[in-house]
């Protein structure tokens, strides 16, 4: 096997990371209407970010970069990896099977390092449901992170089986360090004709660097709660096949973005960019603020999931909404905005809201996501199921059971009426969560008094009551006086519950009037 020169070798082991945030796509189209912002107004915002903190965006031609997107996106071993990387190579290079038995190997081994970063994270709680940090990204150092570090400290891909002692096992290692030494010839060749994007590199510093995007970023700092200080950001293009999408993905203090081979991006690899150095300064933010921002979010507009709309609909605000606009020379190089159209609709309603906030120097905050939750509702109105994470449950084990068979995955805090809680205290303490109250008929019946002072659920029960006795299921949603719903879903016996119970996962908006299940 032909080995790489000592001093390219080095260069190869510049930017090995592993994934920690979802990669940011865009459409090899563009959506329709581009620009939320026009440069002029842009700047206005950026004219009015405080000076001290400083985040430094430093763009590294880097070979181990190459290597590592490689081994990740041909492996396949990341959800979402394109099979156009692994064709590319076939192509290109040709597989042996040695080849294919160590991609399918490093699979396996990444796999299971992500597997165990997830187990690292700490649990949620009935008071913290979607965890201390919320859904924004970690501050913290997990496995992922750790393998990370090993890595870029090791000097050679021949010496990971050192560097990772202790993150993996030793035949672990061996894998690892024998597919990064095989595929570093490969990714050398491909960025032969690109010369390693040097003018690539040149086009997005100039684009990150421009002192109106600095003033930019230095006030989203400040939205982030970020103590004063320096932090650095190294960012290396990397190959992909030309029908591969634009992507930017952070790693650690690094981000890897795609250059597709034969496709001009414009300004689209630079707004990418702008976008995971706002997910790395949101990482940053006060455990106790992202907890916030996260569940007043979604206690009014829902949750739909991981990525988590409102991060990415600020992060989109920021790169694509005022970032972008600043690089431009006109709204003709606005690059389109990142997502489906969902996502687009929030990142259009959010990029005022941004503007406002940073140009009067204000924080992320529980207030600021009520906000921005108010402009996704009305861009994209919530159902039901969005309202399930996080929610308090009332009911039985029994009738809990049914409602569950349709979800893949939930954690659920119960509150079943045969133990005495004081329900309309409970409810009281959490004025903003969402409640379901997942009965019998018989339940429906005996549980109005116990609501006693809760606004709205006391005849909600009755009516439910009443409409059971002609109907198999019933669902009814009140809103709640501070934000959320409490739902009752009821039926007569399991397997209309069942049915009642998927019929609440299909509706795709949260019913003014009862639905009924025959």
């Amino acid at each position: 096997m032909r080995r790489i020169p000592r001093p390219a070798r080095a260069l190869l082991l510049a930017a090995l990371a592993a994934a920690c945030g979802a990669p940011q796509t865009v459409p090899e189209t563009a959506p329709e209407a581009a620009p939320a912002a026009t440069p002029s107004a842009s700047a206005g915002a950026a004219a009015a970010a405080p000076s001290g903190p400083a985040l430094r965006i430093e763009v590294q031609p880097s070979v181990m970069a190459h290597v590592l997107y490689l081994a990740e996106e041909a492996s396949g071993w990341r959800p979402g990896s394109s099979r156009a990387f692994r064709t590319a190579l076939e192509d290109r290079f040709g597989l042996e099977d040695t080849d294919r038995e160590l991609f399918k190997k490093y699979a396996l081994i990444r796999a299971e390092i992500s597997a165990k970063a997830r187990k690292e994270s700490p649990e949620p709680s009935f008071d913290d449901p979607f965890g201390p940090e919320g859904r924004f990204p970690p501050a913290r150092a997990d496995l992922q992170d750790r393998y990370v570090a090993a890595v870029l400290a090791s000097p050679e891909p021949a010496a990971l089986t050192r560097s990772l002692a202790g993150i993996v096992e030793p035949q672990d290692a061996e894998v690892v360090s024998a597919l990064l030494s095989r595929l570093a010839p490969r990714a050398g060749q491909l960025l032969v004709p690109v010369q390693n994007y040097a003018a690539e590199s040149q086009a997005l510093q100039a684009a990150l660097a421009g002192p109106a995007v600095q003033q930019l970023l230095s006030a989203f700092w400040t939205f982030a709660q970020i103590p004063p200080e320096t932090l650095s950001l190294q960012v290396h293009p990397v190959w992909a096949p030309p029908d591969a999408d634009f992507e930017a993905m952070l790693l650690g203090q690094r981000v890897l973005v795609t250059m597709p081979e034969g496709r001009a991006g414009g300004l689209q690899p630079a707004a990418l960019v702008a976008h995971e150095a706002g997910r790395f300064l949101l990482s940053r933010l006060p455990p106790a603020q992202k907890s916030t921002a996260t569940t007043r979010f979604a206690e009014r507009a829902g949750f739909r999931g991981e990525p988590f709309v409102f991060v990415e609909g600020l992060l989109d605000a920021l790169s694509h909404g005022l970032a972008a606009p600043l690089m431009a020379s006109g709204p003709a190089e606005v690059p389109p905005w990142p997502g489906d159209a969902g996502r687009k609709r929030l990142a259009e309603a959010l990029t005022p809201l941004l503007r406002e906030t940073l140009a009067a120097r204000g924080a992320l905050n529980g207030e600021f996501a009520l906000r921005a939750a108010e402009l996704e509702r009305k861009a994209n109105p919530p159902r039901p199921a969005d309202y399930v994470t996080g929610s308090m449950v009332i009911g039985e084990e029994d009738t809990v059971a049914l409602f569950k068979s349709q979800v893949a995955r939930w954690t659920v805090w119960k509150f079943p009426p045969s133990r005495k809680y004081d329900y309309a205290k409970k409810l009281a303490d959490f004025p903003g969560r969402s409640a379901l109250l997942l009965l019998t008929p018989a339940e429906v019946k005996s549980l109005p008094e116990r609501f006693a002072g809760v606004p709205g659920l006391p005849k909600a029960l009755e009516r439910a009551a009443t409409l059971l006795t002609r109907k198999a299921g019933v669902i009814l949603a009140v809103p709640r006086q501070e934000r959320g719903y409490f739902f009752i879903v009821s039926a007569h016996s399991p397997e209309a519950f069942k049915q009642t119970a998927k019929r609440f996962f299909a509706l795709e908006t949260v019913p003014a009037e009862p639905v009924l299940v025959d």
